[in-house]
């Protein structure tokens, strides 16, 4: 029988967020170390808000739409 061997750009950054958690629970690693290293969810708020304020432009037939922050 053949195996299932997992590669790539999603799969790789699962296995890596749960390494980081796995080092964090063991004292190996800390939030603060691993934000100069890796996106944290603060910096996923700019790109969120931008696509959402696309998504609600397209649901209005492209009506201009501010980008929110708040």
């Amino acid at each position: 029988k053949g195996s299932t061997r997992w590669q790539g750009y999603g799969i790789e950054s699962i296995v890596t967020f749960l390494q980081d958690v796995d080092d964090i629970i063991s004292g190996r690693q800390t939030t603060n170390n691993l934000a100069v290293n890796r996106p944290t969810f603060r910096e996923s708020i700019i790109s969120t808000a931008a696509i959402e304020s696309a998504n609600n432009s397209l649901a209005e037939n492209g009506t201009w739409k501010s980008v929110d922050l708040s």
